[in-house]
Formats: structure tokens, C-alpha cells, sequence
């Protein structure tokens, strides 16, 4: 509509005067755009991307959570392990305990 108004310049039979299509004509853009197109424009992707981060966050902490239960699990795992070392390094010293008396006894060693 403003391509005719712009090169009419307000010929007489529009609606609007040779004023009123200059003034038109000379406008920018950004003066089309009313409060509520630039608060669709720029605040619904901005939601979008706050959304976007705060479901990201919430993932984070389930997956920290899941981290933090496998660390206390291996931990768990790994004290499970060393009593078992120290239980067979003390077998094994005695049972070396119990060779050594026997070869004595039989002056073997």
C-alpha cells in the first residue's frame, strides 16, 4: 500500500493527502513496528531461551545427582576391596609365619 501511496504522492483519489503520503513515504521500518510486534519479536524467544536454560539446569542436577551416587558407590566398592587385601596379606603373613617355624623345626632354612 505504501508502493502506491509513495509513487502516487497522493494523486486525489486516495483516501489520503499529499501530506499524509510524504509522511509515509518517509518513514522507517522500525516505525511500523508496534510495542506489541516487538514484544512477540523479542520476548518469546527470549522465554523460550530462559526455559531452554532452566530445563538444562534441571538435567544438570539429575545427572550430578547420578554422578555423586556412582562416586559413593565405587567408593563403597573400593573399601570393600581394600579389607579384602589387608584380610589375604594377613593370612599370607601367617601362613609365611607358620613356613618359617616348620623350617626351623626341620633346620630346612
Amino acid at each position: 500500500m505504501t508502493e502506491s501511496l509513495c509513487s502516487s504522492k497522493g494523486s486525489g483519489d486516495d483516501k489520503f493527502s499529499e501530506a499524509q503520503a510524504a509522511e509515509l513515504c518517509t518513514r522507517t521500518y522500525n516505525s511500523f513496528v508496534s510495542n506489541i510486534q516487538l514484544l512477540i519479536t523479542v520476548g518469546l524467544p527470549m522465554l523460550a531461551l530462559a526455559f531452554g536454560m532452566y530445563l538444562n539446569d534441571r538435567r544438570f542436577e539429575g545427572i550430578n545427582s547420578r554422578i555423586d551416587d556412582l562416586r559413593n558407590d565405587l567408593s563403597g566398592r573400593f573399601t570393600r576391596v581394600e579389607v579384602a587385601v589387608d584380610n589375604l596379606t594377613s593370612k599370607l603373613v601367617e601362613l609365611d609365619n607358620r613356613v618359617i617355624r616348620i623350617e626351623t623345626k626341620l633346620g630346612i632354612g
